[in-house]
């Protein structure tokens, strides 16, 4: 996502959480507290805040500000990488965002799973660095001494 828009990243999620005078992780926590997300737009940072802006002026509780943005989040997701895709479940979960239990929940929402169909992979934050080192161990091959490139050493839970 961090090549289509800022608003579709953790640091996103960071610096609004900050905004808001939270840490990332009770941002996630308080998001789950929410039972009407308010609607804020997702392809674009700059609106997102300014909906955020909005619905504090009003008076919004910052619970479902913050479940806003993480259903924001998880629509722009779901339109920009998988745009006009079916998703087969299980679907898995990866990188830093996925320890947000806010977007946890949104993801499952929005892309109409059950907590058994998102899959939390064990190394989620560590898998875009492990999916290159398999890459790179198989267009590699062998070392050019003869030896053999050692395996990966962490078993994966895709």
């Amino acid at each position: 996502m961090n090549t289509l828009c800022a608003a579709g990243t953790g640091s996103f999620l960071d610096q609004q959480a900050s905004r808001l005078g939270f840490t990332i992780e009770e941002f996630g926590q308080l998001a789950l507290k929410s039972m009407n997300p308010p609607r804020i737009a997702g392809r674009c940072s700059v609106f997102a805040k300014s909906d955020m802006i909005h619905l504090q002026q009003i008076a919004t509780p910052d619970y479902d500000i913050v479940a806003g943005l993480c259903f924001a989040l998880a629509r722009n997701f779901k339109s920009n990488i998988g745009k006009g895709k079916n998703f087969t479940k299980p679907i898995s979960f990866q990188g830093g965002v996925a320890a947000n239990v806010g977007m946890r929940k949104a993801f499952m929402e929005v892309l109409d799973v059950s907590h058994e169909e998102l899959i939390i992979p064990t190394y989620f934050a560590s898998m875009g660095a492990i999916g290159a080192v398999l890459v790179a161990q198989e267009t590699l091959g062998p070392e050019p001494d003869g030896g053999s490139r050692a395996p990966l050493p962490v078993p994966l839970r895709i």
